[in-house]
């Protein structure tokens, strides 16, 4: 045993013959320990004496350490001072990163003894602290210290899974990089490089020191929450490992986040406190922050000498914990800020390896006085002495040389303290500084390895920094620049010139301009869709493209279909009609020199202004038009005026036919008119031109191939109307025959300019052409293109190009171009809104609308009349209430055809007109926002309605007499709520007792005998003091019993009465009613 013990040497150092300086010093120990813990039970161990270095036994490079009675520890070591391989037995195996106690206890042996004079400083631990304090100085001055590496990114990665026993579990992956991408492969080793501020390589391309400054702010919260975590899960495996069990017994363990925590509850405070390697209780002050610390650092170089760095005061400092910061100053126990500990820990790491003063290696001397000194300076924590030759200046003149080598611009910088001694050192304006460099880096500028030089890349930024950069740069600094870069040429703005003339039908157009010729004005108009800031032209020079006024001569350009020819001629030539949409995209110019001639004025004025023209509809007229349909026919008045069509586009039910009916009627004699519109719609059209305007005479086409032909062309009726899809069939027939007005109705049915519905419409020969519709634009732009193509041919240009100019950036969310072709159209759409027109409008809007019935249905309907009348004209003739109700059970039979002859004819096939009339009501409404009640009187009607919208796709509710109260109750509160468009009521289960006011549109499929009982039903959604205006469809079938049951009603309002008191209404009809409903 004592042989043993003569080996080992009980010390503290090891002689340099041994064993070269150690390059490394407490916080590398610290940094390598396995966790925290290990570090202060190996410092426990190293002060208690139990640490024996064998200076005798081992191979080169490596020393023996046995400590106390566990086997001996191997460290080893390079000729350099670094260390290898720190090996323990006992602990072999359970440690998988970082050195025991015992290997950190041998470690701490062999550094040498504290407050040993260091006569050499380590030139990496200088840099260590110049690259934290020049990331310190980063986060106020990112672009003054651009060499650092800042902006790194951290990229989080989440998994869930579920273990065997069904518990949820949660992990967090990293990624970090700036250009590209690294796994990071340990957390607790990233965890590790910020508590000892180390340098980390990920790649080649990415190493930086790790100190939260590194990261851009919105990861630094993560980098945080990433720490804080480790540390618990740390301490909490640390005292499991450590045999304690819980960390909740006699004594509570906390994380130093925990701990922090604490530190303000107990400030002020003297504690006693058990400090590692401490026998007994140390009683010390517990401290909130750095006051009264009396931190100075001192800085000094004499003539000849290094600059020195000193701290004061000398007393007893340890550092517990970093993050939060921890530490042992004097007698009191701090808890430092964030701020202050990055600003403290740098300096003090340093001095503290260095017993407290420290020599600064040249190279790094400037960079800690431009780095170090400021930031300890603004918190009051420097010195510096006269020894420093300390220059305070009056005035710093930053100085800008810039030279153009191709499309690349050279940069040199330098600030001019006016400071002739080299030797001096001026006390700079660090603000100042970055805010010429900022403006370096907004211009496009970045920063290249060699000091104070920049560069600048790309034609584009060139160009820019010419024209408004080096303005920018003048602002902040004295600007040089060589003859390279003055040979830039730059344009001056283009700054047109229109003239428009009208003659006759045409308008003539001049554009003209200063500074570029017709040509390069030419050129630069194409140049528009590169979408550049500047175009180079043939003479090498640079025309600016992003001011607003080449942007809005492109647009006119478009609008007008210029071509080369007539910009090089100066003569553009383009019909009269466009001068509308001219007006309107040139009415909020302030780049263009627009001059009008005074024929082109007025014309404006005119369109503008239609509402003060004089008009009032034919006195043979049947009906009076509100205020807004009366400027609606205006409208349409002054755009005929100018030869232009247009697109009446109010909502459903404020009446576009009445309107087009009005205009059609002021204009007889001036020609026949066109109607086209969905077949289910061409009997209401029929109807409501014979009840509107009784004096204009009505075609509509009709029958086989065979019975249209001579229809189509012997026609000499006012109006003709037909549907698109016999139109279709016909349009050959069409093609030698000319209107003055062509309407086309549900102008949505045109959307698609492909199909045979709109190429068809638009080979109709008309002077002028107007759309009706509720939904101008469903889809995409191009619904929009396909209908100006038919109501203005060519104003929009071909499909292609506004494809390419319009409809593609607008779909792409290109603001300017939506609001071109807002402008372009706007003088030729007219929509109103029933909120627009509340005050003009009765509570409710009825309306009945006429429909064809279906060829099969009409066969049915007509044999099945005639059978009735024969038997009417019989069983009538006796007398008797019996024949009465059995009379009152065909007219159910007719009035079940006229709705679907599916109710009650098996495998019937041939469709329902008022069917598709419906379906189409439907759809429109929903389109334009409208929330719809149906009734009938017929509950299997209301199932073959059902039937059909689920077809469609189309939500729905439908409630008969067999509907459950409960049920009934959900339907309507959901209803109202806004959960479905369309509600399906039998007309007397739902006729009464529902609130149903979340609906603005009530349609009566059938009309029923009594219309008392439809206005109940129709109450269902009108209220008294409601806001909203209901319309009311009332559908019928056209040369039906339904036709005649409506000319009943208005023909014998006194009538109404009697149908009240008589329960189903048939008890007040005497025979000629009877007779007149089977006519």
């Amino acid at each position: 045993m004592s042989k043993q013990v003569s080996q080992f040497e009980a010390s503290k150092t090891v002689s340099s013959a041994v064993l070269p300086p150690l390059r490394i010093d407490k916080a590398y120990v610290l940094s390598h320990a396995t966790h925290r813990p290990a570090y202060f039970k190996g410092l426990v161990l190293f002060r208690s004496g139990m640490v024996h270095v064998d200076t005798t036994a081992g191979r080169l490079g490596e020393l023996y350490c046995r400590i106390g009675d566990h086997p001996t520890v191997t460290v080893h070591f390079h000729p350099d001072g670094t260390l290898g391989e720190v090996f323990c037995p006992a602990c072999y195996g359970h440690v998988q990163n970082g050195w025991c106690e015992h290997g950190v206890a041998a470690v701490l042996a062999l550094l040498p003894p504290e407050g040993e004079e260091h006569t050499s400083i380590r030139e990496e631990d200088v840099g260590r602290m110049v690259s934290r304090y020049t990331h310190l100085v980063s986060e106020t001055y990112p672009h003054l210290m651009g060499q650092s590496c800042h902006g790194v990114h951290l990229y989080p990665r989440l998994t869930v899974d579920q273990t065997s026993g069904g518990t949820m579990r949660f992990f967090l992956e990293l990624s970090i990089g700036k250009n590209r991408k690294y796994a990071v492969r340990s957390v607790k080793e990233f965890c590790g490089a910020f508590s000892s501020e180390r340098a980390v390589a990920y790649g080649k391309e990415l190493e930086f020191v790790h100190v939260p400054a590194a990261f851009v702010s919105e990861d630094r919260p993560l980098i945080g929450f990433v720490r804080q975590t480790v540390e618990e899960w740390q301490a909490i495996l640390q005292a499991i490992l450590a045999g304690g069990g819980s960390p909740i017994g006699r004594r509570l363990l906390m994380t130093p986040v925990q701990m922090a925590g604490l530190m303000p509850v107990l400030a002020g405070r003297e504690v006693p406190v058990s400090l590692p390697g401490r026998e007994e209780d140390v009683p010390l002050l517990i401290q909130e922050g750095a006051q009264g610390m009396d931190i100075q650092m001192k800085f000094s170089q004499p003539e000849g000498e290094r600059l020195t760095m000193t701290l004061f005061p000398q007393g007893k400092r340890e550092v517990y914990c970093r993050t939060p910061c921890i530490m042992l100053w004097g007698d009191r126990l701090v808890h430092l800020s964030d701020k202050d500990a990055a600003l403290l820990l740098p300096a003090l790491d340093l001095l503290d390896v260095c017993g407290g003063q420290v020599s600064i290696p040249e190279e790094y001397q400037n960079r800690v006085l431009s780095t170090a000194l400021p930031a300890l300076e603004q918190r009051g924590w420097a010195q510096v002495d006269g020894t420093i030759h300390r220059v305070r200046t009056a005035s710093m003149t930053p100085r800008i040389w810039l030279d153009r080598q191709g499309s690349q611009v050279l940069c040199k910088l330098q600030f001019d303290y006016g400071v002739e001694d080299p030797s001096a050192l001026p006390q700079r304006d660090l603000p100042r500084e970055e805010h010429v460099i900022g403006v370096l880096v907004e211009n496009g500028f970045r920063s290249l390895p060699e000091k104070d030089h920049y560069v600048l890349n790309g034609e584009e930024n060139l160009l820019r920094l010419a024209r408004e950069g080096v303005g920018q740069l003048q602002e902040v600094a004295e600007v040089y620049v060589t003859a390279a870069f003055k040979s830039i040429r730059l344009r001056l703005p283009v700054k047109p010139r229109l003239t428009i003339k009208r003659e006759g039908s045409q308008l003539l157009i001049g554009l003209e301009n200063d500074h570029y010729t017709r040509a390069e004005l030419w050129e630069l108009l194409q140049a528009v869709e590169e979408k550049k800031p500047y175009h180079r032209l043939p003479d090498g020079s640079f025309a600016p493209m992003d001011n607003a006024a080449v942007q809005q001569l492109s647009q006119v350009a478009d609008v007008l279909h210029m071509r080369e020819e007539d910009v090089l001629q100066n003569r553009i030539q383009v019909p009269a009609y466009l001068e509308a949409g001219l007006e309107s995209l040139l009415s909020q110019n302030k780049d263009i020199d627009v001059q009008l001639d005074a024929k082109f004025t007025q014309d404006i004025l005119s369109l503008s202004n239609y509402e003060r023209q004089p008009f009032t509809p034919p006195d043979w007229m049947t009906v009076q038009l509100w205020d807004y349909q009366t400027s609606g026919v205006k409208w349409m008045k002054a755009l005929e005026r100018y030869g232009m069509g247009g697109i009446l586009a109010d909502e459903m039910g404020l009446g576009k036919t009445l309107q087009a009916t009005t205009l059609i009627a002021s204009g007889k004699g001036k020609g026949r008119t066109l109607i086209v519109c969905p077949t289910s719609l061409v009997y209401n059209w029929k109807s409501e031109v014979r009840r509107f305007a009784p004096e204009l005479s009505v075609c509509v086409v009709s029958g086989n191939a065979e019975q249209r032909a001579p229809m189509i062309k012997e026609a000499k009726e006012d109006v003709m109307i037909t549907s698109y899809d016999l139109l279709r069939r016909d349009i050959s027939l069409y093609r030698n025959i000319h209107f003055h007005y062509c309407f086309i109705d549900e102008a949505q049915y045109i959307k698609n300019h492909q199909t045979q519905n709109a190429i068809s419409v638009k080979q109709v020969s008309a002077d002028i052409r107007y759309a009706l519709t509720g939904t101008p634009v469903e889809n995409t732009p191009g619904d929009l293109w396909s209908i100006f193509d038919f109501i203005m041919p060519g104003y929009l240009g071909p499909y292609d190009r506004f494809k390419h100019k319009l409809e593609t950036p607008i779909l792409s969310g290109d603001e300017d171009a939506a609001d071109c072709l807002r402008r372009l159209t706007s003088p030729f759409i007219l929509r109103r809104m029933k909120k627009d027109v509340l005050d003009q409008l009765p509570p409710k809007l009825e309306t009945a609308m006429a429909c064809g019935m279906t060829t099969e249905q009409r066969k049915l309907y007509a044999a099945y009349l005639a059978k009735a009348r024969n038997q009417f004209e019989t069983e009538m003739g006796d007398g008797g209430e019996k024949n009465r109700i059995r009379m009152l059970a065909l007219l159910t039979r007719l009035r079940q055809l006229c709705a679907h002859p599916g109710l009650f004819v098996d495998h019937y096939r041939g469709g329902s007109g008022k069917l598709d009339l419906l379906l189409e009501l439907i759809q429109d409404g929903m389109l334009e926002g409208h929330r719809i009640l149906i009734f009938s009187q017929f509950a299997q009607m209301l199932h073959l309605i059902s039937d059909t919208l689920q077809d469609m796709g189309i939500s729905h509710f439908l409630l008969e007499g067999n509907t459950p109260s409960q049920e009934r109750v959900k339907m309507v509160e959901s209803f109202n709520k806004g959960e479905a468009a369309v509600f399906l009521l039998s007309l007397k289960a739902g006729g009464t007792g529902l609130n149903l006011t979340g609906a603005d549109t009530v349609i009566h499929f059938d009309p029923w005998w009594n219309p008392a009982v439809e206005n109940q039903a129709t109450d269902r959604a009108h209220r008294i003091g409601q806001k909203k205006v209901v319309h009311v469809i009332r559908l019928y079938a056209e040369n039906s019993v339904e036709e005649r049951i409506l000319d009943l009603q208005n023909r014998k309002r006194a009538l109404i009465d009697q149908l009240i008191s008589s329960g189903d209404g048939a008890g007040g009809l005497d025979l000629e009613d009877l007779r007149h409903l089977f006519s």
